[in-house]
């Protein structure tokens, strides 16, 4: 946290290349498109991961605790999946680290403080060092103690990337480093229902829970060094009477190399039998231990989508790439196993950069020998911007891919060893914005064999009956008068397979009202409102620590609880700050929830936050 402080105290003082223009970031995986740093006040109050807008989650009531989504979602990856996903809102991703266009040095704070020791710290910093070369690093760590006993989470997560290029551009080298370290207690929950009692509780730090010494550990490391080849030409022009020449990239060609290495290991040597017993486990204590580690080789071509012609530069419509992928495993649990993958993958788009009113895009992947030999992922886009009319997009997604890892095999004193069938799975998604009326309307519906699950007994199970699903999802917000606003977002959605398969609320939604304006002569900008949030009744999954995995049961209902937070964000120049009191209705209404058995969630609390932007 000093050096980063340090390096924003110093910004003003370090040597820049060029301070015009803004400062732009685009991601590892789509760096066509570049997005602007968010300013806003808006949504500066969801900092918890699971509330927040798109898909909402459920934790186990603790910041940085497992948690599922509120909806099915469909995993679209096709290869090798070691199958424990349940803390991947937390995790930094190697495709999705951010890369800066830079026109001055970059630095970021973020900072929120909640009670019994809950806190988050993030900071980032970019600079541009020199016309070729540049770096980024961005920091993580999440802290919270948690209300319950042996529920702390302990997270520190850290990229970096330097970057160079020939003084031509001929030659791009891009490093990157990528680390996730996890510590999470794992309570197993209450061993009273505390919401069904008229017993006043004073202290809950006291009250008893099903394991007082089981933890998780999750940790994965990652280290990439990609280097790109331009082809293209030689572009010659008269500027001023004076002969500029240039090199004009048209394809790149791409060597990537990366190692990744990710392992699981879940403790309990204090064993609670009667925990443990409903899963035939009457040992003495318990541990699940799971490495992976991959070492991964690409080779792609695609095309840059410009072209200069004299000194007038044009923007082609198409954009296209090609790539071989070849991946070495290694995965331990009580056993070794070590396989290998051979994939092709490609695609074409119209260029997000281009003018053109179309959108397009077709992508198709295949796993032609190795472990995951026959998988396939083919998805079709298509759109139309109507301008004034909105937008409309289309899409179709068929996918064939192997079960994950963790739900064929499973070695520990929890032991399963299955051979299940692919999963087959095709989705088809229509959206229509209209921007200027800030309404959207998305619908999916899809169809999957072989569906994959985690059944009543908390073993995988698949599904011998189709499951079908329609989603439907509504948003729309309104602007009352000059300063107030209410926006709106509601999700319908329908599964035709029952409870003890898939239970998920048939309807949630999210309503916003709140007031923002300037004040102070403009001296300050405020946000101010309240949040409410609604599902309708669902059977609560439950949870498996050994595993971090979410399973079925058919008894335990969550009731159409509502949640109202308090909020007022607050913004001077470039510090942005936020305070909000998390379920004031909490004892209103009805004493709490769970989100899992006996896993309180979402109980009253207060945080606060800032952010803070350094800049020239």
């Amino acid at each position: 946290m000093l050096l980063i402080v340090v390096l924003a105290l110093n910004v003003h003082s370090q040597a820049t290349i060029d301070s015009s223009g803004d400062n732009k970031y685009f991601y590892y995986s789509d760096r066509a498109v570049l997005h602007e740093f968010d300013t806003t006040l808006l949504n500066q109050e969801e900092y918890n991961f699971i509330q927040r807008k798109g898909i909402e989650y459920r934790n186990l009531g603790n910041l940085g605790s497992a948690a599922y989504p509120l909806q099915l979602k469909i995993r679209q990856e096709t290869g090798f999946d070691h199958g424990l996903h349940n803390y991947d809102l937390y995790r930094l991703e190697w495709d999705s680290m951010k890369l800066f266009q830079l026109h001055y040095p970059f630095v970021q704070i973020k900072y929120l403080l909640g009670l019994k020791s809950e806190s988050i710290f993030s900071a980032s910093h970019a600079q541009r060092v020199t016309k070729n070369f540049d770096y980024g690093v961005n920091f993580f760590r999440l802290n919270s103690e948690g209300v319950y006993k042996n529920q702390k989470n302990l997270q520190n997560n850290f990229t970096l990337y330097t970057r160079i290029r020939s003084s031509g551009r001929r030659y791009e080298a891009i490093a990157k480093m990528l680390m996730n370290d996890m510590e999470l207690q794992e309570n197993g929950g209450l061993v009273e229902d505390i919401f069904d009692t008229s017993i006043t509780i004073i202290n809950r730090s006291i009250l008893e829970v099903n394991l007082e010494e089981a933890k998780s550990d999750i940790n994965e490391l990652a280290f990439g060094l990609e280097q790109s080849f331009s082809l293209g030409f030689k572009n010659e022009y008269i500027l001023d009477s004076i002969t500029v020449s240039e090199w004009v990239p048209t394809f790149v060609f791409t060597y990537d190399a990366v190692f990744r290495r990710d392992k699981f290991i879940y403790r309990d040597f204090a064993q609670d039998q009667d925990f443990y017993d409903k899963f035939g486990i009457f040992t003495d204590s318990l541990e699940f231990r799971q490495r992976h580690s991959t070492v991964e080789q690409t080779f792609s071509l695609s095309n840059t989508g410009i072209r200069r012609i004299g000194d007038r530069q044009e923007t082609l419509p198409l954009l296209f790439d090609a790539a071989l992928t070849y991946r070495y495993h290694n995965i331990s649990q009580r056993s070794d196993e070590q396989f290998n993958n051979l994939s092709i993958h490609g695609g074409i788009s119209s260029n997000p950069n281009d003018k053109s009113r179309i959108i397009y895009g077709t992508y198709g992947s295949a796993y032609i020998s190795g472990y995951n030999r026959g998988d396939i992922k083919l998805s079709v886009r298509l759109g139309y911007d109507m301008q004034k009319a909105g937008r409309i997009e289309t899409e179709v997604n068929l996918i064939n891919k192997s079960p994950n890892y963790i739900q064929q095999r499973l070695e520990s004193e929890l032991f399963w060893l299955n051979d299940f069938k692919n999963v087959r799975q095709l989705e088809y998604r229509f959206r229509y914005t209209l921007p200027r009326q800030d309404f959207n309307v998305g619908v999916s519906y899809f169809n999957i064999g072989n569906y994959t699950y985690y059944g009543l007994d908390g073993f995988p199970k698949q599904t011998s009956s189709d499951l079908n699903g329609v989603i439907l999802r509504l948003k729309k917000d309104f602007k009352l008068g000059n300063r107030f606003h209410l926006d709106n977002s509601l999700v319908y959605q329908v599964y035709s397979l029952d409870q003890d398969v898939l239970s998920k609320p048939k309807i949630y939604s999210e309503n916003s009202l709140y007031y923002l304006g300037f004040l102070f002569n403009r001296a300050l900008q405020a946000s101010f409102g309240v949040d409410f949030r609604i599902a309708s009744k669902y059977y609560m999954p439950l949870y498996l620590p050994v595993t971090g995995t979410f399973y079925s049961q058919e008894k335990l209902i969550i009731e159409n609880y509502p949640s109202i937070d308090l909020f007022a964000n607050v913004k001077i120049d470039a510090l942005r700050l936020f305070f909000k009191v998390n379920n004031v209705s909490q004892g209103l209404i009805k004493e709490g929830t769970y989100s899992s058995k006996y896993y309180p969630f979402d109980e009253r609390s207060f945080r606060f936050g800032l952010s803070w932007m350094f800049k020239n």
